[in-house]
């Protein structure tokens, strides 16, 4: 079954952990997938792991602003929509909230 047929979906921090499970999984199921990540060569290392499928990468980090543009504007660009987004990019904290400086 291919749910995600003819669509595109972006997603952010597409380079590790569930960000990578979801491109992977959005790949299979038909979809045209953007991601974003900060890191040039796991984008690439991404890419070459998916030589044939609809797979475009983008260098940004979601904390700016302009990057955030860059992404959006470039994968209009590639696919000409975005018919669904994925704020996945995040740094996880593994700390008792007791024990954090606030």
């Amino acid at each position: 079954m291919m749910t995600f047929s003819n669509k595109v979906v972006a997603v952010t921090g597409g380079t590790e952990g569930i960000g990578k499970a979801l491109v992977q999984l959005l790949l299979v199921q038909g979809a045209n997938v953007a991601t974003c990540g900060r890191n040039q060569d796991k984008l690439y290392k991404l890419q070459l792991e998916h030589p044939t499928s609809p797979l475009h990468v983008v260098v940004a980090d979601v904390s700016i602003h302009e990057d955030c543009q860059k992404f959006i504007q470039s994968t209009l660009k590639t696919f000409g929509k975005i018919d669904v987004l994925i704020n996945n990019a995040g740094i996880s904290m593994r700390a008792m909230v007791q024990d954090l400086d606030m």
